[in-house]
């Protein structure tokens, strides 16, 4: 769908987006939304941000700006959480999507440091 002509089109309709993005994880394509993200991270709403993170971006670049996105919408300017916005949070699966991405950014992190052990001619060079 996104690759189609209109596809692009398809994920200004938030109803649309939020389809398309649950369906990422159970695809067999890798589906990058950077543009997406890029485009509406200053008004992206904490459900679809809680989506982006299940979606499994490989960009940490992205990754990054939907978590910017997500804590913008649910801390103010004070650094508080109103009770509203905690609800709709763990509702939405907020929290165990963050743990997820630390999880699996933890665990790229430890592969890339096994190939430089494992691979010290390019240490010394």
């Amino acid at each position: 769908v996104l690759e189609s002509p209109r596809g692009k089109n398809i994920m200004a309709d938030e109803i649309a987006a939020k389809l398309i993005i649950k369906m990422i994880p159970i695809s067999d394509t890798e589906t990058d939304l950077s543009e997406y993200v890029i485009k509406r991270c200053h008004t992206m709403p904490a459900d679809i941000a809680v989506l982006l993170l299940y979606a499994n971006q490989k960009s940490m670049a992205t990754i990054a700006l939907v978590l910017d996105a997500l804590l913008s919408r649910i801390v103010n300017d004070e650094g508080v959480i109103y009770k509203e916005d905690l609800q709709q949070f763990l509702l939405d699966k907020g929290l165990s999507a963050i743990m997820e991405t630390i999880d699996r950014v933890g665990e790229g992190t430890k592969n890339v440091l096994d190939r430089m052990a494992s691979n010290p001619a390019k240490k010394e060079a």
